[in-house]
């Protein structure tokens, strides 16, 4: 699973790989050697399995309220040894106690821990700067609830740290803010007689805990027969381990006690790939900034024909070459190689589409190091998109800038296409024309937001304002507004059929917007004496052959446009 590791176990010597890597191994010799490893608390060295002296650490022994714990000294940089994996045999085991209490945890914590607790916590300390990730082999149900969802013990817990924005390892049944964590697997099935020796033995058993890419996965020999078994799968954080802290382990008795000890800790770390760019830009001989990226301890930069440039993180060149910077770090030593390149970022060209007096200008970009931003106002504003909208016509100077600040200009005539418009006339005494101008036809007209129609020409039959709205064919839309008045409908109240042709004739004037209107005209008595419609001659004072006699007559109009019938009289003269 891991290649070119560090090993740490409890003393530290060095040796070199044949490929230019280095390796730290970490074996337990005795006594602890206290410049690389911290044992306090309760924890002390022991020899329970009789076999190579005081090879073990019991983390606690058989008192009540008691914390122990066992840390490495060194902090080690997970942004730069971004893989670890941890084994070790364990033992929990009480000749007095008949459920386990509480359990142990490994850890990594920012801060090299203090104020180690006792009871529920496993040990680990609740101060404000603890932080970080904790891996817990719970025995004891602080609820006393054998059947309870939170703490049904025993379980394997994967637990994230973070008191100072409020999240700790707290087994309060009150205020279980541990469940908001990631994972928890609980080894029994919530019943005392079945569960209590899951994790409980006289014998040491294995473990070993996986963390890559973020995520943690945890093995257990839970049948304590050799065989390591994974009961938790690949976990993803919600806080990224990308700090430097500290390995180790923390035990702690509550009112119930255990015996806790491990032995044969190996902790193995391996490198985090960096992430230097193979390739740099350089934009208009600029100077260059290479980066080593940092949580190395030390940085060697030379040039292609091995010059010695610097010795930080970063250096400053001048002109494209190849330069090469060798990193050490508690991970071992890497080199990489940057080459330094023109930028060749360039605008290519550009794509351009009118619509509806819009015009749309979008650039065409190659080269140079992504993603862009866009501007045509100098950078004073910018924005991600290369497509610009204009209303008006001119010069605009475009500019593009890529990742690495590299600037392109050019200037592109921006040409806004006449708009569509549309203006609208009177061309009789009822009717409106639609005149359209600009636009791609073909177009279609609404009349006072009634359905749309092919026909530009509509007729009226009252006065008032009337609005045309026009849509050409890729969805453009102008409107225009007439105010159209009608000539006013005319009665004359007598005329003299003598036959001088003059006034021979009685009708309606006015007919411009009610060209079909109907007259019907009756005698006093109601008799009715004619009927026309629209536009004739009228009536010449006779019924059925006979000249009527001059007195009053009646008349009734029907406008047709559903307005009430027009009523009134007129005289007849002879």
């Amino acid at each position: 699973m891991f290649s070119k590791k560090i090993f740490l176990a409890i003393a530290v010597f060095f040796c070199f790989l044949t490929d230019g890597y280095s390796q730290l191994d970490f074996t337990p010799t005795f006594p602890l050697d206290p410049a690389q490893w911290q044992i306090g608390g309760a924890a002390q060295l022991v020899d329970l399995d009789g076999q190579n002296g005081n090879d073990e650490i019991e983390l606690v022994g058989s008192n009540l309220f008691e914390s122990g714990f066992l840390f490495f000294n060194n902090p080690v940089n997970l942004n730069v040894c971004n893989a670890w994996q941890v084994d070790f045999d364990f033992r929990i085991w009480s000749t007095t106690s008949v459920s386990g209490a509480d359990g142990f945890a490994f850890a990594f914590l920012e801060q090299f821990p203090s104020g180690f607790v006792s009871g529920g916590g496993l040990g680990i300390p609740n101060a404000s700067n603890t932080r970080g990730v904790i891996v817990g082999f719970d025995t004891f149900d602080n609820c006393h609830d054998r059947l309870s969802n939170q703490h049904d013990n025993p379980e394997i817990q994967i637990r994230e740290v973070d008191v100072a924005n409020g999240l700790s390892y707290d087994e309060n049944c009150s205020t279980p803010t541990r469940q908001s964590t990631p994972t928890t697997r609980k080894l029994g099935i919530g019943n005392l007689s079945t569960d209590n020796l899951i994790l409980r033995s006289t014998n040491y058993r294995h473990a070993r805990i996986v963390f890559e890419n973020q995520r943690i996965s945890v093995f257990v020999d839970v049948q304590n027969n050799g065989v390591l078994q994974q009961v938790i799968d690949p976990v993803a954080l919600t806080r990224s381990l990308n700090f430097s802290g500290f390995f180790g382990f923390t035990a702690a008795t509550g009112s119930w006690v255990d015996s806790h000890a491990i032995k044969n800790i190996n902790i193995s770390i391996t490198r985090q790939d960096t992430n230097i760019a193979s390739e740099v830009l350089q934009c208009d001989n600029n100077p260059v900034i290479l980066d080593g990226k940092p949580g190395f301890d030390t940085y060697a930069w030379r040039d292609a024909q091995g010059n010695p440039l610097g010795n930080t993180q970063t250096i400053t060149v001048n002109n494209p070459s190849v330069f090469i910077v060798e990193k050490t770090s508690l991970c071992g030593t890497e080199t990489e190689t940057i080459t330094v390149v023109p930028n060749d970022i360039q605008i290519t060209g550009f794509d351009e589409q009118s619509l509806c007096g819009l015009q749309t200008i979008t650039l065409n970009v190659s080269g140079g190091e992504s993603p862009y931003a866009y501007s045509i106002d100098g950078f004073q504003t910018s924005q991600s998109s290369s497509s610009f909208d204009f209303t008006q016509s001119g010069f605009v100077q475009f500019s593009v800038r890529d990742a690495t600040g590299c600037v392109r200009t050019q200037n592109i005539p921006v040409l806004i296409p006449d708009p569509l418009q549309v203006n609208l006339r009177t061309i009789n005494a009822n009717q409106i024309q639609a005149f359209v101008t600009a636009g791609t036809p073909p177009f279609t007209f609404s009349f006072n937001g009634g359905q749309a129609a092919s026909s530009s020409r509509f007729t009226v039959q009252r006065s008032g304002t009337y609005t045309v709205l026009v849509t050409d064919a890729v969805g453009c839309t102008a409107e225009a507004t007439i105010f159209f008045a009608c000539d006013p409908l005319k009665v004359a109240n007598f005329f003299t059929p003598n036959g001088d042709g003059i006034n021979d004739y009685w009708y309606p004037t006015g007919l411009g917007c009610t060209p079909d209107l109907e007259v019907e005209i009756y005698d006093r008595f109601g008799r009715e004496l004619a009927k026309f419609r629209g536009i004739v001659n009228g009536w010449n004072g006779t019924f059925n052959g006979q000249d009527m006699p001059g007195t009053d007559y009646w008349y009734k109009i029907n406008t047709g446009i559903g307005d009430a019938p027009i009523v009134g009289h007129f005289n007849l003269y002879r």
